[in-house]
């Protein structure tokens, strides 16, 4: 969480988008993402997300992330979900 920008960071990994403990399991995470989401927007903090697929990084990915974040909360977003991938 970044409070001076009112920016919330989250990394989900692949139990957030497959079903990786059950069918069941998928959708109480997701449902708990969204209630998330909606919680942040509505005290007017943004939500970046980011879809963790690789377990690990190249240097070039770990640049291309830092960026994209770092464009994300420049740009000083209210009350929005970013999705970024990595």
């Amino acid at each position: 969480f970044l409070p001076e920008k009112n920016i919330a960071i989250e990394i989900d990994g692949p139990s957030h988008y497959e079903p990786i403990f059950g069918q069941e399991a998928l959708e109480k995470t997701q449902a708990a993402d969204i209630q998330k989401n909606g919680l942040l927007m509505s005290k007017d903090i943004t939500i970046i997300r980011i879809r963790q697929k690789s377990s690990s990084l190249t240097q070039y990915g770990k640049y291309v992330l830092f960026n994209a974040l770092k464009d994300c909360i420049n740009k000083n977003p209210v009350k929005e979900l970013i999705n970024l991938e990595i």
